[in-house]
């Protein structure tokens, strides 16, 4: 069994993937539960996404669908986002959120469940070094939402990454995080990840 180091920068990365998604996605929908009922209000709502996290992202995003009850269970399919080069960085086919609305009212952000299915992400290199996914959103101010994701999973997941000396693959990866992040604090967070090693044929295996 192999165990990933640096686990600890992936893990600030997806819990900021996730809470810059959801949160521009509900401030979107919030009001749009009837809405989201005909295929009109549907594609309204996935342009309007798809608007925000355009310009949230600097290599521009897209947006497949919206579907289900912002009350319940909210669905996004095919979401892509790109890195600085423009190309897909992070792709979602299927993305499932639970929540309750109330948190909104008062700068706390709780999403019950979040559910990524069939995700395929590219960590490429940029000068002078680094990752290009660390430098996805936009310069702005910091939030000052207080964020609990805890019941975060990722499903069949591939992960292709620059070393610096060549390229590996984590195929068939799953992913469980526990998280919260409250404004001005530190982040606190529990992680499983298990997946499978292409280039070693090996399993490896976090928390």
């Amino acid at each position: 069994m192999r165990h990933v180091h640096g686990w600890r920068r992936a893990l600030r990365w997806v819990q900021a993937f996730f809470a810059i998604v959801l949160s521009l996605v509900l401030f979107v929908i919030a009001a749009a539960a009837l809405v989201l009922k005909t295929a009109w209000g549907r594609e309204l709502v996935r342009t309007q996404v798809q608007a925000r996290l355009d310009d949230t992202f600097v290599g521009g995003a897209t947006l497949g669908g919206v579907h289900g009850n912002p009350l319940s269970e909210l669905v996004l399919d095919n979401l892509v986002i790109n890195g600085p080069d423009k190309q897909p960085a992070i792709a979602i086919k299927e993305l499932r959120v639970k929540l309750p609305l109330m948190p909104l009212i008062s700068h706390q952000l709780r999403v019950d469940e979040v559910i990524a299915n069939d995700v395929d992400v590219i960590l490429k290199r940029q000068a002078p070094g680094g990752y290009q996914i660390a430098h996805l959103p936009k310069p702005g101010p910091k939030s000052t939402w207080n964020i609990a994701l805890p019941n975060v999973q990722v499903h069949r997941g591939h992960v292709k990454m620059d070393t610096g000396k060549e390229w590996i693959d984590l195929d068939n990866l799953e992913l469980y995080v526990d998280s919260s992040m409250p404004f001005g604090g530190p982040v606190d967070a529990s992680v499983s990840l298990a997946a499978s090693y292409r280039q070693k044929q090996a399993p490896i295996a976090v928390g």
